[in-house]
């Protein structure tokens, strides 16, 4: 048989004959279909906004397991089936389900149903699991591998003669006061903290000093006596911040 277009008008969902009886898995796929959104529209749902895009539809498997009537687990492992077979995308949030039709245009084509020429089909293609956990792996993989150099990156500039467990207290501690950490930041105040050698102080001395005031930067001479008065747990000033070179 030559793969041709018959026209199914979505009253069908409402006749007595599709209603009457069990669903076999074909007149269930074939419900998939009908039920997808033709075009875009936004929902509301528990006050948030949802855009159901062509091809998509939003029905639980509870309301699937009514409509077909089929129980839970039936229905679980029939979505399960298409989903290996890259026939939909199952998106589960705590608002919804969303569920989408791959290559929903080869099914209702824009152009009223009439057939595309051969690689036109602009519907949504679905990538398999296989293809899914790769990516999903790869991404884990990156993100490992750059956390990992970022924590390598930031004990690299750490002081030699600074313990490791004061260096991770302080840079907890920067975060803590939502002073910048980023690796620029990190070298400025490094170079701070090795200035306070002037005033006979390590860099160990330095990070307590720090970790005792009440300050987002360090500069050594916040530390000293101005007309009378002790800057040691003062907080910079937004301009003597923003001085610091980074």
């Amino acid at each position: 048989m030559e793969d041709g277009w018959v026209s199914i008008n979505r009253s069908i969902l409402n006749h007595y004959l599709w209603e009457e009886e069990r669903f076999s898995k074909a007149q269930a796929w074939i419900d998939l279909i009908l039920n997808a959104r033709y075009s875009d529209k936004k929902i509301s749902i528990k006050g948030n906004i949802i855009v159901v895009k062509r091809g998509q539809q939003i029905r639980s498997q509870i309301t699937l397991s009514k409509t077909w009537k089929w129980d839970r687990k039936t229905v679980k492992r029939f979505l399960t089936l298409l989903k290996k077979d890259g026939m939909i995308v199952e998106n589960c949030t705590h608002l919804t389900t969303v569920i989408t039709i791959c290559n929903y245009d080869s099914f209702q084509s824009i152009n009223e149903c009439m057939p595309q020429q051969k690689g036109q089909v602009s519907g949504q293609a679905c990538p398999s699991s296989r293809d899914t956990n790769n990516k999903e792996t790869k991404k884990t993989k990156d993100q490992e591998k750059e956390s990992t150099k970022e924590r390598n990156d930031f004990f690299e500039l750490k002081p030699n003669d600074v313990n490791k467990d004061l260096w991770i207290e302080f840079m907890q501690e920067r975060k803590k006061r939502k002073a910048t950490i980023s690796l620029r930041a990190t070298k400025a105040i490094v170079k701070k903290i090795k200035e306070f050698k002037k005033i006979g102080k390590t860099n160990e001395e330095a990070i307590i000093i720090y970790l005792e005031s009440s300050w987002k930067g360090l500069d050594v001479d916040w530390t000293k006596p101005n007309q009378g008065v002790n800057y040691a747990r003062t907080e910079p000033t937004e301009a003597e911040w923003n001085s610091t070179n980074f």
